[in-house]
């Protein structure tokens, strides 16, 4: 929070987080596919009380509700027009995909979620733990972003994000106010 407040003053961050569908048999009671914890804020004991609050749920089966995740964030955050927006994510399982189960997952595909990132304009940083598989590479490609692996451990996350940050492509673009 504060390395990026520090380049960005004006930056803002929201926290989000995903388990799977509560309903067998990809989840059960309690899980969520998505549930936006706190819309974004420039306040940092906000933030991190929400990050605090994260509980670690497991859904029932191996893969989880990510393409979901990463839609409900696109679609249901307060974005700001015309800012760079972010998303970084991590997670140490497969991503769930509507043909799972015999084609009966109810969750979002790779193409919906990724049309509804770059709709909004948000770029992927995708923060690999282990388990994790290429499906973030992908997200992060189509989306511009970049791909960061560590290890089991939280305390690289937030390293992560700043290395992701620091690979982002940037365009400068000049515009031009007066001219002899």
């Amino acid at each position: 929070f504060d390395d990026v407040r520090s380049e960005v003053a004006d930056s803002q961050f929201a926290v989000a987080s995903f388990i799977d569908y509560p309903n067998a048999p990809w989840g059960g009671p309690g899980d969520y596919e998505f549930q936006l914890d706190q819309d974004f804020t420039t306040d940092k004991s906000t933030w991190t009380s929400a990050i605090d609050g994260l509980t670690l749920g497991w859904g029932n089966d191996s893969p989880e509700s990510q393409y979901a995740g990463l839609k409900g964030a696109a679609e249901n955050a307060t974005w700001r027009p015309d800012d760079v927006k972010v998303i970084a994510i991590t997670t140490d399982a497969a991503f769930h995909v509507p043909s799972d189960t015999g084609g009966t997952y109810p969750g979002p595909s790779e193409a919906d979620t990724i049309a509804a990132l770059n709709a909004e304009g948000i770029t992927v940083i995708a923060i690999k733990a282990p388990g994790a598989t290429s499906q973030m590479d992908a997200v992060a490609a189509a989306t511009g972003g970049s791909v960061v692996t560590t290890g089991a451990s939280s305390e690289e996350i937030a390293e992560a994000i700043l290395e992701g940050l620091e690979n982002l492509p940037i365009t400068v673009i000049p515009n031009v106010v007066g001219c002899d």
